[in-house]
């Protein structure tokens, strides 16, 4: 009898070790069937297909994967968020370093979702679209080291969830636009080497998160504004040096944590020294 008891109690564990490994079978096809289900939007995949469109030469073939045969979620340089309803949208677009030439395409602007833009370190040219100003989603926007010329869009200012605004080393002109004042987020900007021109405005003192801010090598003109001299949140690094300002800057005092300034290189009546903390 205790030799009955044992056989059936093996077999009774057989059973449920049968009924665990399909009801882990089954967990695993129910995951992959929701994964396969979720759907790419069609205008996240026809606006990416406009900028590849937009792009001369793709010399390291980056965009090579670009096309409708592949889920645009595996495309090189696109990353994807999943939404509500099970669909995929387009959060970040990320080409560095592939020495494309051509322009950037407005139809960008139709990646509502876009967190991040960074086309850093290419041959781009043309101006910066001012639709760009629609990508209220957008946290980083890097568009340094290329050939970009005109004006810096207004537009930038509807970006209010931008933190890194990198545009250096350009060839970008006219003023810095009044519009950046709204960026209340904006934790980096670099508008450094370009040929940027007019005063810096005012409104960079309603910018209270920025720690980094570097206008070095370009073409601004007229005094230093004392908001920016307020903000005490710039704690890191101010670069205003190799431009046309002038005027006194004795309340440059008031930035009592900047770990690194400078401002030599200027027609400023009151020279100060390059100042570092490290």
């Amino acid at each position: 009898m205790a030799a009955a008891g044992t056989g059936t109690g093996k077999l009774g564990h057989l059973y449920s070790l049968i009924i665990f490994l399909w009801l882990t079978l089954l967990f695993v096809q129910l995951e992959l069937s929701e994964s396969e289900s979720a759907t790419e939007d069609d205008t996240d995949q026809l606006a990416l297909l406009s900028f590849k469109g937009a792009i001369r030469s793709d010399p390291s073939g980056a965009m090579s994967s670009w096309n409708t045969s592949l889920a645009l979620c595996h495309w090189t340089g696109v990353t994807c968020t999943q939404q509500q309803q099970k669909q995929r949208r387009v959060s970040g677009l990320i080409l560095e370093s592939m020495n494309l030439t051509g322009t950037i395409s407005p139809s960008l602007a139709n990646l509502t979702q876009l967190t991040t833009l960074r086309l850093a370190d290419n041959m781009l040219t043309g101006e910066i679209p001012s639709v760009i100003g629609t990508l209220s989603s957008l946290s980083l926007l890097d568009l340094s080291s290329n050939y970009f010329s005109g004006r810096i869009p207004n537009s930038i200012g509807q970006l209010s969830n931008l933190e890194g605004l990198l545009l250096f080393n350009n060839r970008l002109s006219g003023g810095i636009p009044s519009s950046i004042g709204n960026l209340s987020r904006l934790y980096e900007c670099r508008l450094d080497d370009n040929q940027l021109q007019g005063e810096i405005p005012s409104s960079i003192g309603n910018c209270q998160k920025l720690n980094i801010l570097n206008f070095s090598s370009n073409l601004l003109s007229g005094s230093i504004p004392k908001d920016l001299f307020g903000l005490s949140s710039l704690s890191y690094y101010l670069d205003l040096s190799h431009n046309l300002l002038s005027g006194r800057v004795y309340e440059v005092g008031l930035l009592r944590s900047l770990g690194y300034l400078d401002i030599s290189f200027n027609n400023l009546s009151d020279q100060i020294p390059i100042r570092s903390n490290s």
